[in-house]
């Protein structure tokens, strides 16, 4: 039981991970649409800060998982 019990809270933690990381690059496609503020490199500065952390942490999430089943 108490190994079942472990690897269900590492799946909804994997899950509420992903939703965040599904969140962060929503909004960030979102953005990507407007056309006020600062620009880099004709991508709003707004888009990259939500982008970059989503890659980030999309990267981190493979990674976990990667490690763990090999």
């Amino acid at each position: 039981i108490n190994r079942l019990s472990h690897e269900i809270e590492k799946s909804s933690n994997r899950i509420a991970y992903s939703l965040v990381i599904a969140g962060l690059l929503i909004a960030s496609s979102f953005t990507v649409q407007v056309e006020r503020g600062p620009f880099f490199y004709g991508i709003p500065f707004v888009a990259l800060v939500t982008f970059i952390p989503a890659a980030l942490l999309g990267f981190v999430l493979i990674i976990s998982i990667l490690r763990e089943k090999y």
